[in-house]
């Protein structure tokens, strides 16, 4: 069984189907401890600049190479032309409308093949549809599937 304990840095990449909202790259920090069975958990980082601004969440997966993880942001965050800004205060500048409640921010699914030789992991990540309740009687915005590409070398393994 291949150790994934450690840190790693990577990238990942929106890929866009709106043509008004440029592709972008996304750098990260990842740290990882793994258990029983190939059970993973941690925590990712992105870069300031451009991700997420707090620490997520990380709950996967090790099965021989393959590689699978929930990044579990803490806010609910969109992209938009202006970057990333909390998904209530989008709607509400939009369309007018006011979010139902503190939804939970959807998880990123991640998937990736381990290159045991070079300690590099490639693969795609997705964020599900997702129906975001509104506070106008029983109606819902519709968020559709986002996904992209992502990879990540371990800088460091973790000691033991």
């Amino acid at each position: 069984m291949h150790r994934m304990a450690g840190t790693w840095r990577g990238m990942y990449r929106y890929e866009l189907d709106d043509e008004q909202l440029e592709s972008r790259t996304v750098g990260f920090t990842l740290t990882m401890e793994q258990g029983w069975f190939g059970r993973l958990r941690g925590t990712i980082k992105d870069d300031p600049e451009l991700g997420l601004p707090l620490n997520a969440t990380l709950q996967g997966r090790l099965k021989g190479v393959q590689l699978f993880f929930r990044k579990i942001p803490a806010d609910f965050l969109t992209l938009s032309k202006g970057g990333l800004r909390p998904v209530a205060e989008y709607v509400e500048e939009t369309l007018g409308e006011q979010v139902r409640g503190k939804p939970r921010a959807p998880h990123v699914h991640y998937h990736g093949q381990l290159d045991p030789a070079t300690w590099q992991v490639e693969g795609t990540w997705n964020i599900p549809s997702y129906l975001l309740p509104l506070r106008s009687s029983s109606r819902y915005l519709i968020l559709q599937e986002t996904h992209g590409t992502w990879w990540m070398q371990r800088q460091s393994p973790q000691p033991g």
